[in-house]
């Protein structure tokens, strides 16, 4: 993988973050420091990124894109506008600083499982500022939700149970709208006559 795919590096590096903390998952001194270093280096990577983003230029810049499920239309592909490319670098600020804050005592207990949590929302946030492809922005906003329910409803402090009620019709509402696009790619994609069925066929 060379630099010149800055944005695929923005969504690998939380993932390989998760592998020195499952060698080091016991021990909570190093499962923050695992998190210290992914988060700062995710951000020096997006600053990378903002650098190279060229003010006054249309359309989308550093475009990565490749074939993933051709039969379907669905590829892999990447890529920032002025918008986005300050989304992600603010996102991988506050990730960081976030994690520097929790490591001061905020969060005491089931330490690498918050890590591993704050990584895989890292991952879902900024994939879902990077994805140019509807499938793709689908996978990434759905990842994300999983973790940041976990984050509230576990390490969320004393209201935690009804910041987890509060959030609960509000993850459903989530969840339906992209259960929704969901149903409407998969009519789009899919021949009306691969859903078809042969019901006395099917009985016989």
């Amino acid at each position: 993988m060379s630099p010149s795919n800055i944005l695929t590096i923005l969504i690998v590096i939380p993932l390989l973050g998760l592998i020195p903390l499952v060698v080091f998952w016991r021990s909570r001194r190093a499962a923050y420091q695992v998190a210290i270093v992914t988060t700062a280096v995710e951000f020096v990577a997006s600053l990378v990124m903002l650098a190279r983003f060229k003010v006054g230029e249309a359309g989308f810049q550093m475009v990565e894109s490749a074939p993933w499920l051709p039969s379907f239309g669905i590829r892999y592909e990447l890529g920032v506008d002025g918008i986005s490319v300050l989304l992600v670098v603010m996102t991988t600020l506050l990730t960081l600083i976030s994690v520097v804050y929790s490591s001061g005592g905020a969060i005491k207990e089931r330490v690498s499982e918050f890590v591993a949590a704050f990584l895989l929302l890292e991952v879902g946030m900024v994939g879902v500022f990077l994805a140019l492809d509807l499938f793709l922005f689908y996978i990434f906003f759905e990842l994300m939700l999983i973790p940041m329910y976990l984050i509230i409803g576990i390490w969320g402090g004393q209201r935690r149970v009804y910041a987890r009620a509060y959030g609960e019709p509000c993850r459903l509402v989530m969840t339906r709208s992209t259960s929704s696009v969901a149903t409407g790619l998969e009519r789009m994609l899919v021949p009306r006559s691969a859903c078809r069925v042969n019901v006395p066929g099917a009985i016989a």
